[in-house]
């Protein structure tokens, strides 16, 4: 039977690239942001239900979907809307998580990348739980210099998360990615080693 390993962390410090390593390695890897993204532009009961909360004005008039910045900006101006968002999407993101899971059943590890894994009390449906961390001023660099963000977009966001010192406390690993790719590579060999010797 598979082994769930979500696997969270902070905006900007380097889920993604841990789902990469981990893919070629040959493990199966699922990306919460990547199954939002995909009922954004192709689930037309969320474009309805969208629209029936938010009006017409966060959809990009050229595509007909939602645009992800208008979106952005609205949800973390308005609380009801974000907790709507929220209830529209999460039961959406479980029930693909649990489909991948459920495909890769004969598979010894099998993980997914859940950035509010948390903050949306999902650690019991996971064997265990990893945590992708690194320093305040590396996060703030990396926002700054991949995603264009700026002081007070970064502060939102952030602001919309539970500190990192938490997610760590609460993890049963942490991989620090403030040095090389070869450095965190090592670290995530390491976890994988362990997690198949000694399970939580």
């Amino acid at each position: 039977m598979v082994k769930r390993i979500g696997i969270t962390g902070a905006i900007g410090t380097g889920k993604s690239t841990v789902g990469r390593l981990l893919e070629a390695q040959g493990y199966p890897v699922i990306d919460a942001d990547e199954v939002v993204h995909q009922a954004l532009a192709e689930n037309t009961a969320v474009h309805h239900a969208l629209r029936e909360q938010m009006g017409y004005e966060i959809f990009d008039q050229r595509t007909g979907q939602p645009s992800r910045p208008a979106l952005a900006k609205r949800i973390f101006q308005h609380n009801t809307d974000k907790l709507f968002l929220e209830r529209l999407l999460h039961p959406i993101v479980r029930q693909e998580i649990e489909r991948f899971f459920t495909q890769y059943q004969a598979k010894d590890l099998a993980f997914a990348l859940v950035p509010l894994l948390f903050e949306s009390g999902l650690e019991p449906f996971y064997d265990e739980v990893w945590c992708v961390a690194c320093s305040p001023a590396i996060q703030v660099s990396r926002l700054k210099v991949n995603r264009g963000m700026t002081d007070e977009q970064i502060k939102a966001r952030l602001s919309n998360q539970w500190a990192l010192d938490e997610k760590i406390k609460r993890s049963d690993r942490v991989l620090w990615n403030d040095g090389s790719l070869q450095a965190l590579q090592e670290q995530v060999e390491e976890a994988i080693e362990k997690t198949k010797a000694h399970p939580c």
